[in-house]
Parts: C-alpha cells; sequence; structure tokens
C-alpha cells in the first residue's frame, strides 16, 4: 500500500469493528488533497522538521477514492458506520458539536495552522479519558509548536508520550 492513502484510517477502523462494531462511529476529516504550503510558523533554522523526505505542497497524499476504496471495497467496512469529510484545514469543519463526545482524536495536519485549527476546533470535544494523538508531534516543529501553544493557551499540561516514530500522544484528564 502507498503511504499516505488510508493506513492509519484502516487500523483505527478495524480496531472500532473488532471492539465496538456499530457504536463508534468514525469521523475522517482531511483534505484529501496532500499537503498545503508551510507557513514561517512550520520553520526552525530553514527547516520544517526532522522527516525521512522532504515534504513540499501535495504530499502525503491519499485521495478520498483512494481511503474510500481502501476501507470499503478492499477490507468490507461498513461506510455506515464511517464517514469520510473532505475539508480544508483552514475552513471549519461541519458543525463540531454535532460529533458528539470524541474518544480518540489523531491529528496528521504535519504543519502549524492544520494542528492548531483542529486543536482549537475539537480539543473541547474530546472526552475525559480520552487520548489525542499527534502524529507528527516530533517529527514537524509546526505541530509540536502548535500543540504547546494551545495546551499553554488553554493552562493544559500534559505527559506527551513519545511514540517511538516521531508522533506523540496524551490522555485527557478525567
Amino acid at each position: 500500500m502507498r503511504r499516505c492513502a488510508g493506513g492509519s484510517a484502516l487500523l483505527i477502523a478495524l480496531v472500532n469493528k473488532k471492539y465496538g462494531g456499530d457504536l463508534r462511529r468514525l469521523w475522517l476529516f482531511d483534505s484529501y488533497e496532500g499537503l498545503p504550503e508551510p507557513t514561517s510558523e512550520d520553520f526552525q533554522k530553514g527547516k520544517t522538521g526532522t522527516h525521512v523526505r522532504p515534504l513540499p505542497k501535495g504530499s502525503c497524499l491519499g485521495t478520498i477514492e483512494d481511503v474510500s476504496r481502501l476501507l470499503f471495497q478492499e477490507n468490507s467496512l461498513s461506510p455506515a458506520t464511517i464517514e469520510l469529510v473532505k475539508v480544508g484545514f483552514r475552513k471549519a469543519c461541519p458543525s463540531p458539536r454535532s460529533l458528539g463526545p470524541i474518544a480518540l482524536l489523531r491529528l496528521d495536519g504535519d504543519w502549524y495552522e492544520s494542528t492548531k485549527i483542529c486543536l482549537e476546533m475539537l480539543f473541547d470535544r474530546v472526552s475525559e479519558g480520552g487520548f489525542v494523538i499527534l502524529d507528527d508531534y516530533f517529527s514537524c516543529f509546526g505541530c509540536r509548536r502548535a500543540t504547546e501553544e494551545f495546551l499553554a493557551a488553554h493552562n493544559q499540561t500534559y505527559s506527551i508520550i513519545p511514540d517511538g516514530r516521531g508522533g506523540a500522544y496524551f490522555q485527557k484528564r478525567r
């Protein structure tokens, strides 16, 4: 399978199917257009992070058709429990309040702006005891900066736990 073509979504959907069945609805928000250009907030000493390869505009692309095919055709998951929503990071997602509580918020926006916007829109919806996964926390300077600024602005402190591959996670307090 090509990188960035829904592998993480598939993993989450398969775990959800095994342990949650139809109890939890998955909302998969993405631009499905690849990365936007980084902004000045993403750079430190001329670099955007410690990536294994450069991340130009449009990279990390998994189209909505690719992800749909992977989930629904190749793995026979039910579209009745999985919602793929095409949004731009700069545009508000459809009514976050209508989503209900979020048990797992996985952010994979790489850059400062996309990470910050998602945290601002969705962090309050994360259930106490729920998890926040930051796919690029240790590999993209902007992701880490946005997360630290967001948590500081909301007087939140968490132990950020490395995942061993450049990302991190934390559990929202009860």
